[in-house]
């Protein structure tokens, strides 16, 4: 990375130049998305300024959303929103590796459950049907994106043979598992909500407690009407993009 700086008064901040600059050159492809950036240190030698400049410009790319910045893991490029049309009825695997990145996760949770009782996932569920419940860490590129709670009938568990060590594979995919066992997926209903990062997603998360996430609460049913999944996820804000197709209501009356 090599660059001079104009340190005329005229040509703004220099911390808005070196953001500026860094940010071309990821869009040229110099780097690409999950690539680690030097760190402050680094960028102030290269371009000659304070090191309070170098994390300034930083900063600024961070609240672009041009990059991701963990504590004692440095900036790193951030990965594209992944943009999800809503009526599209796809696993969290399926839709990253169509979008051209790497899915991944890491088991963070594999217990059994009981329909109308414990998270949202299981109530769902009618009261008393064994499930089987599995948390996830949701990662893209490498990079963490969500955490991921799936409540299952064990009676499609058991069928699609899904154990804590299948799981513990952080390339596990639970739709090829029922499209591999005949589990056909016919429907499914959404909600969507706005809320917050708990200190513990935070955590995992790495990023401030109180950062913005989305919350999605998916239900899904077999060709046959079976509710064979629920699912509630909670995705970094900045990471998901749901676009929806409208259609106006007034032009059709109207006709």
């Amino acid at each position: 990375m090599i660059m001079k700086l104009d340190r005329s008064a005229t040509t703004g901040p220099m911390y808005v130049q070196i953001a500026n600059s860094i940010e071309q050159m990821i869009r040229d492809g110099d780097y690409g998305q999950s690539d680690e950036l030097p760190s402050e240190s680094e960028l102030s030698k290269e371009f000659g300024v304070s090191r309070a400049t170098a994390i300034k410009a930083y900063e600024l790319l961070g609240r672009r959303q041009v990059v991701t910045r963990h504590q004692g893991k440095g900036t790193k490029v951030a990965i594209a929103p992944m943009e999800r049309a809503l009526p599209e009825l796809t696993g969290f695997s399926q839709h990253i590796k169509h979008l051209g990145s790497t899915p991944g996760s890491e088991l963070l949770s594999f217990s059994l459950g009981f329909g109308g009782e414990g998270m949202i996932a299981e109530q769902v569920f009618p009261p008393g049907l064994p499930l089987v419940v599995i948390q996830r860490l949701r990662f893209v590129d490498k990079q963490p994106v969500g955490t991921q709670i799936v409540a299952i009938p064990q009676e499609i568990a058991d069928v699609c043979g899904i154990t804590p060590d299948l799981f513990a594979r952080p390339d596990q995919s639970l739709y090829e598992l029922f499209d591999q066992n005949g589990i056909a997926l016919g429907s499914g209903e959404e909600s969507i909500a706005a809320v917050n990062a708990t200190s513990e997603e935070a955590k995992i998360l790495h990023v401030p407690k109180g950062t913005a996430l989305i919350e999605v609460i998916r239900q899904s049913r077999s060709t046959a009407g079976q509710l064979v999944e629920v699912v509630q996820a909670r995705y970094l804000g900045s990471a998901y993009i749901y676009k929806v197709q409208l259609t106006s209501k007034w032009k059709k009356e109207k006709k």
